[in-house]
C-alpha cells in the first residue's frame, strides 16, 4: 500500500526535527573543541589526539560595500584592484524570465552564454488548522 500525503508529511516533519537536533548537538561539540583547542583568527591549525586528528580553521568573511568601493577604486591602480576584487557576473532571474517570455530573440542571444541546471526541489510542510489545534 502506498503511503498517504499525511504519513509522508509526518515522516518528513519527524526527520527535520531529528536533523535540527543533530545539527544543534554537532555545533555544540564543535564549540567545545574550539574552546579546548583554540582557533586562529584565520587559517587552519591541526591538533592530534590518540585516536583523532582535529583541524580547526578560522575564517574571516569579507564583503565590499559597493558604494564605498566605487569611491576608493579610483584611488588604486587597476592592477591592485585586480588582485583584490573579483567581478563575477550574476544572473538576474526575473530579467532572464522576462526575456524568455517576452523577447525570445534577445533571450536566444543571452542564452548562448547562460548555463542552466535543475536545482533541488524544495518541500515545505505545515500542519492543517485542525491538526494544529489538536496538537
Amino acid at each position: 500500500m502506498n503511503p498517504t500525503i499525511d504519513e509522508l508529511a509526518f515522516e518528513l516533519e519527524a526527520a527535520k526535527a531529528k536533523e535540527a537536533s543533530a545539527n544543534a548537538a554537532r555545533i555544540g561539540v564543535e564549540q567545545r573543541l574550539i574552546e579546548l583547542l583554540g582557533a586562529k583568527e584565520e587559517g587552519a591549525e591541526t591538533h592530534r589526539g590518540d585516536q583523532y586528528k582535529v583541524t580547526i580553521t578560522g575564517v574571516m568573511n569579507r564583503r565590499f560595500d559597493a558604494e564605498a568601493l566605487a569611491g576608493v577604486a579610483v584611488q588604486l591602480s587597476p592592477e591592485l584592484m585586480g588582485h583584490c576584487v573579483r567581478y563575477k557576473p550574476e544572473p538576474i532571474n526575473e530579467g532572464i524570465r522576462y526575456l524568455r517570455n517576452n523577447e525570445p530573440e534577445a533571450y536566444a542571444v543571452l542564452a548562448t552564454a547562460l548555463k542552466v541546471t535543475p536545482g533541488k526541489a524544495q518541500v515545505r510542510i505545515e500542519r492543517a488548522a485542525a491538526q494544529r489545534e489538536a496538537a
